[in-house]
Parts: structure tokens; sequence; C-alpha cells
């Protein structure tokens, strides 16, 4: 599968699952982040630098994603990840829609919505994919996992650069 289909499979798996903000749904991004982090070679092998770390005492029994990733010496990367996404209250009678974001696109442009022309135009260019999750700051996530699972299965030999390089820049 190429780079593109990858980030496109971990994106609609992502906005598919339901984590809605400050209730017990933000759990379900568990199986997820067990998937996410868990299937890749290099945690695999390091079952200890991977998991979730649990938030005493929180009322909903939310757990954070993490994840590091080791180079040769003490350099080291963390990887932490929020557990919430936002529900779908905002989609009104588009709701059904909101988990699959191919599904809301072409729903938007079949339905005949009246629009704001720069919502209008973003969408008569199929250039914009739209959804819960998909343009925001958790699209890193799509990519990272992909760029992790190249580096590790194909270039192993490269994460102490890699780390480095990344320390590095962010120092």
């Amino acid at each position: 599968m190429n780079l593109e289909s990858r980030i496109d499979q971990y994106l609609r798996e992502y906005v598919a699952t339901v984590t809605h903000t400050s209730s017990s749904l933000e759990n379900n991004n568990i199986k997820f982040f067990e998937s996410y982090l868990g299937e890749v070679d290099y945690f695999k092998n390091k079952p200890d630098q991977w998991g979730f770390y649990e938030i005493k005492g929180d009322y909903l029994g939310r757990r954070i994603p993490w994840g590091l990733l080791k180079g040769s010496g003490e350099d080291t990367v963390v990887l932490i990840h929020h557990t919430d996404t936002v529900d779908i209250e905002d989609y009104g009678a588009h709701q059904k829609w909101a988990y699959r974001p191919y599904d809301l696109t072409q729903h938007y442009k079949d339905s005949g919505l009246d629009l704001e022309p720069e919502i209008q135009s973003d969408l008569d260019s199929e250039k914009w994919l739209f959804g819960r999750g998909v343009a925001d700051k958790d699209f890193h996530k799509y990519t990272e996992r992909v760029l992790m699972e190249d580096l590790f299965y194909h270039t192993p030999r490269l994460i102490d650069k890699t780390i480095k390089t990344i320390l590095k820049h962010h120092t």
C-alpha cells in the first residue's frame, strides 16, 4: 500500500472511532492506539516502551497513550496524545455521516446546502475533505504512524540519526 493510501486508512479508522470530549466515549480510542503503536515493529519488540498512562482519580477512567523512541544513547523522543475528539451535535441533520468523512463530503455535495461561498468553493474544488478531526491538529497522527512504520520497517539503522535530528531541531 502506498504512502497516501496508508495515511488515508489511518484517517478513516481514527475518525470512525467515537471519542467525544468529556464523556466515557473518550476511552474508545484505546483500541485504535493499541493498533497504532502496538503493530509497529519497533514497539512490538519493545513492549515496555509504549502504553497508556492512567489518570489517577479521573471520573471517566481515561488513559493517555504514550511511546518512547529510544536511540542507542540517552536521547529519546516521547510520543503522547490526547484521547478526545469533538462530538457530532454540530452536524445537526448530517450526524450519521460525521464519522465517515468521504461520505460526509459527498453528502454535502449532493444535498444542495446553502453554504458560505468560501466553504462552497472548498467543496467544489475537491481538494478538501470534510468531517470531524480530518483537518485539525489530529491529522499529524496519521502521517506520523506511516512515517514511523517506514522508519522502523525499512530503515531501522536510521533511528539514532532521526532522534538526534529531531532533538537538535527542538532543543
